[in-house]
């Protein structure tokens, strides 16, 4: 069996996992510090490998150095403050999105520069220093005068530094605003739209629907005519778009069919033909 190689490894922090690296490797390891291998003064033949591996104040200035990195590099904004708010740190993201710099931030008051309102700014400074759980939507006046809505979390450290996390929703809000508009379409339709299930359940309907179902087809026993339902299930058997007639009272009503076979459903768009 071949002797275990012996190193010597100069290091100050004992506990290094770079020695436990070693060990695990099959090599005998022994440590001293710069001090002790100085004093001692050991000669490098009396070891297979002298090695200096990384002590803790080194590990932690990697890691601050891996630390700014990441928090420079992910797509969020980064403040770093004080409780009183009188010091600030910005990560790349934020002074890409906003604009300000750490030299807007000790020029004046930075709170009233991305906050002009007082009453509007008073909210906003209590929310960061409260610390408050979960999210809130700010909208943060950039460099150049336009506001940015964003959404803001706070975490405090140890030492009592405050980080806070912002996301840019824009993008957000204006797909809410068009959803939100889609939404409300059907609704504003002056023509009966609806959407009815595999089962002839009616999953929606608006308030021309109603009409036409109520008072203009009262006759019909479910509510829903037979040539509706109907044309319903051949159209999620075919998954292919119809079009269907239905007369009621002196009215002819033109229904396009438009099956979404995932959901087992169908939305009805009406207008009238009649002539």
């Amino acid at each position: 069996m071949n002797k275990a190689r012996k190193v010597l490894v100069v290091n100050d922090d004992t506990k290094s996992e770079y020695i436990e690296i070693l060990k695990s490797a099959g090599y005998q390891v022994e440590v001293a510090n710069s001090e002790e291998k100085a004093k001692q003064n050991l000669e490098s033949d009396n070891y297979d490998l002298i090695v200096s591996a990384p002590g803790a104040a080194e590990r932690l200035d990697l890691q601050h150095e891996l630390f700014h990195a990441i928090i420079d590099t992910i797509p969020v904004m980064i403040v770093i403050y004080d409780p009183h708010l009188n010091t600030f740190q910005f990560n790349k993201n934020f002074r890409d999105v906003l604009g300000w710099t750490e030299a807007d931030a000790v020029d004046g008051d930075f709170m009233e520069k991305v906050y002009p309102d007082p009453e509007y700014r008073q909210m906003a400074t209590e929310y960061m220093q409260s610390l408050e759980p979960g999210w809130r939507d700010f909208k943060t006046t950039a460099k150049d005068g336009s506001e940015v809505e964003s959404s803001w979390a706070n975490i405090k450290l140890s030492d009592d530094t405050i980080v806070g996390i912002g996301v840019d929703i824009r993008e957000r809000k204006q797909a809410e605003e068009k959803l939100g508009s889609v939404a409300l379409f059907p609704d504003e339709n002056p023509n009966p739209v609806m959407r009815i299930s595999d089962i002839g359940e009616l999953l929606y309907i608006n308030e021309s629907g109603n009409e036409f179902l109520q008072n203009w087809c009262s006759a019909f026993e479910r509510g829903i005519p037979d040539t509706l339902l109907s044309a319903v299930t051949d159209a999620l058997s075919t998954g292919s778009t119809k079009e269907v007639e239905v007369a009621c009272q002196g009215k002819t009503i033109s229904f396009i069919l438009a099956p979404i076979t995932e959901q087992k459903y169908v939305n009805l768009y009406g207008h009238d033909v009649t002539k």
